[in-house]
């Protein structure tokens, strides 16, 4: 792998021992596809199942993908500043270990933020599949973040996000939560970016279980977004 590519895909990953294969598999055929140089870089969240030993195996049949183990579960937002921290490319792709968004948008952002000199472009998904309280929670909280910030962005939590590595330089995220991509695009609308937002294809879970299955798990999301949310106001101005 070169010291420098076109492209670093983030995947942060807890416990997706019954999707990581075909993820990664699947992400490096649409890669080699759309012909660009990348490395993919997977986050272990301090996975207690065969995350990590799928992930290694697969390593001598893709040469750019890259493991990075955290010691203990710390959160999506600790897992995704590791990730695109350790990123060498011009550009950061983040999406999550089960590809909740299609693969085929990765040409689309490239050629938008590439061609179209832009510094992100954010998803926002259509027809998306998801449970009540899921849709009740995300509706509510892209609600509170509009009426707080005065930022038009309707899916802020859109796991599927390229912006360029130059700019994540000059923003400072902060987050260990899910809170991570309400801050990634609201730092870079604050910096004056020229962002995109796209509507983006929501696929069904490939294998297993959502971490969101539950509704002690959606109650703990929640809780932790408009902790992030307070910290981050209290901070901004600092």
């Amino acid at each position: 792998m070169s010291e420098h590519c076109d492209i670093a895909v983030v995947l942060p990953a807890f416990n997706e021992e019954l999707c990581i294969e075909t993820t990664l598999n699947n992400l490096y055929e649409e890669l080699r596809i759309i012909g660009l140089s990348f490395e993919i870089i997977v986050v272990d969240d301090g996975s207690t199942d065969s995350t990590v030993q799928k992930v290694i195996a697969l390593q001598d049949e893709i040469s750019d993908l890259r493991l990075h183990r955290l010691d203990r579960n710390y959160g999506i937002g600790k897992a995704i500043r590791e990730g695109v921290n350790a990123a060498k490319a011009s550009f950061v792709l983040y999406t999550d270990a089960d590809l909740p968004v299609s693969l085929k948008h990765l040409k689309e952002f490239f050629f938008m933020i590439n061609n179209k000199k832009l510094d992100a472009v954010f998803g926002v998904r259509k027809q998306r599949n998801e449970g009540r309280m899921r849709f009740i929670y995300t509706v509510g909280y892209n609600f509170i973040v509009r009426v707080l910030f005065g930022y038009s962005v309707y899916d802020i939590n859109c796991p599927f996000k390229m912006v360029r590595s130059d700019c994540l330089r000059q923003i400072n995220l902060k987050s260990k939560g899910p809170f991570i991509d309400a801050e990634m695009v609201l730092l870079f609308l604050k910096k004056g970016f020229k962002c995109s937002f796209l509507p983006v294809k929501a696929e069904a879970r490939i294998a297993g279980l959502s971490h969101f299955a539950s509704f002690d798990t959606i109650a703990k999301t929640v809780f932790l977004m408009l902790k992030g949310m307070i910290i981050f106001m209290m901070n901004k101005n600092k």
